[in-house]
């Protein structure tokens, strides 16, 4: 019996402080795995590297001692494929594997170039080998790892899933955005591509307004937004998958901010389509992770589907550096400190993840596979510390009791679609699998 736990990702970028009581209960648990998932969402560099012309919505590093403190907490594989992986450019990536590599921690998702990024780890549990592939949807191309060629090295940076989103809409609102495309050339110059041969031709039945991709429907049909797996990246990763599966126990891990409305509580049709399909090629459990709150769970052929389990730590409003363009951004000096910046976003900003209760809300999934099969899955449920003052705010602590119930009430409320059962022990949400 091959034993599993996993957390939401740590973006963190301060050690763990001294006096965190909860520490050694909520190591404990992870601990209670053979393998200990996180993703690591932060760069680990001297905080001396440029940064990137773009980042995952803040520039994000860390020291090394941070690698240190995670691995002490317990956990034995970290996941790099992330919206912050490149936010310090090439050289950060660089640096990030280096110290991955001196700490002799298990990594994965990121690399030298795509067959790097794309390979699965490895870790032994007993005479079990359990391979773990990282992927990430929520990126700036420029993120992309590249395959080396006969001609030319392959590109850092990370395993990646692109998706195709498509708006199905009615023949009059199509009439309605050609009006408007025509008058002011909102396509213009993609138009002008396309007659020339630069772009390729629009699937029939779409019209493209703005870079988004409109299909009509029949008015009888509601309107609706839809998205699917990029074929390419599917076939991909699949094949990665697949060819971990014949030899190991293969876990997959997603990092994705997509979601279905304008809420995050359901991750967007492509994630299921893609969790799905690893499931279908032999993948004995899916981990996502990315918006900082907790999604659904789906049993899916009697394995499990997370997708999302939140935040771990999330310390993005604590980083030490930040590049010239943050400073810009908010119209500051070039002499301004990260925390000035920092407390400019906050002081213009509509909506606060500080004030957000979901974002302080997680769980610890701990899972067993024996002969192949999903026997039991469990999740402690933690919370981050919302009315706590820093350094104490933004890191695990055990859940009240209120707590508890709460998260209990909203895991079955998300994962009603699939038809998940839970049952609550205290601060242990249960998951009910058939037998």
């Amino acid at each position: 019996m091959i034993r599993f736990t996993a957390s939401g990702d740590a973006l963190m970028v301060n050690r763990f402080p001294e006096g965190y009581e909860d520490y050694s209960e909520i190591s404990e648990y992870v601990k209670k795995g053979d393998v200990r998932l996180t993703n690591l969402e932060t760069t680990i560099t001297d905080l001396d590297s440029y940064g990137s012309a773009y980042s995952g919505g803040t520039w994000v590093t860390a020291e090394e001692d941070v690698l240190k403190d995670l691995k002490e907490m317990g956990f034995n594989y970290f996941g790099i494929a992330n919206n912050h992986t490149m936010d310090y450019s090439y050289e950060g990536l660089r640096k990030t594997i280096e110290y991955l590599k001196k700490n002799d921690i298990v990594f994965a998702g990121a690399g030298e170039n795509l067959k790097e990024a794309d390979a699965p780890a490895l870790i032994k549990a007993g005479s079990e080998n359990i391979k773990i592939i990282s992927v990430c949807s929520t990126f700036n191309m420029a993120a992309k790892a590249g395959y080396e060629t006969p001609f030319l090295p392959g590109r850092p940076g990370l395993n990646f899933l692109r998706f195709n989103t498509v708006y199905e809409v009615h023949r009059s609102d199509i009439e309605s955005l050609k009006k408007i495309g025509d008058e002011v050339f909102v396509n213009g110059l993609k138009e002008l591509h396309r007659a020339q041969g630069f772009e390729t031709k629009l699937p029939e039945g779409t019209y493209e307004f703005g870079g988004n991709l409109f299909r009509e429907v029949p008015d009888s049909m509601p309107k609706r937004r839809t998205t699917n797996c990029n074929s390419t990246d599917l076939k991909r990763i699949l094949e990665t998958v697949e060819k971990a599966s014949k030899d190991s126990i293969c876990i997959v891990q997603i990092h994705s901010h997509e979601v279905k409305g304008n809420n995050d509580e359901e991750a967007d049709y492509f994630i299921e389509e893609f969790a799905r399909k690893c499931i279908e090629n032999g993948a004995k459990a899916v981990v996502g992770g990315g918006t900082h709150q907790l999604k659904g769970i789906e049993i899916y052929k009697g394995y499990p589907m997370f997708d999302s389990l939140g935040s771990f730590v999330v310390e993005n409003a604590k980083v030490k550096k930040l590049p010239s363009d943050f400073m810009e951004k908010y119209g500051l000096g070039l002499d301004a400190t990260a925390e000035e910046a920092i407390r400019k976003r906050a002081s213009t900003a509509t909506a606060d993840l500080a004030k957000s209760t979901p974002c302080f809300r997680s769980v610890i999934p701990y899972f067993e596979i024996e002969d192949g099969k999903l026997i039991s899955l469990e999740m402690k449920v933690i919370e981050l510390g919302q009315n706590l003052d820093w350094p104490y705010k933004n890191i695990p602590h055990t859940a009240k009791e209120s707590v508890c119930k709460e998260v209990y009430e909203y895991m079955k409320k998300v994962s009603l679609q699939y038809n998940t059962e839970f049952e609550l022990d205290n601060d242990i949400i249960k998951v009910k699998l058939e037998k």
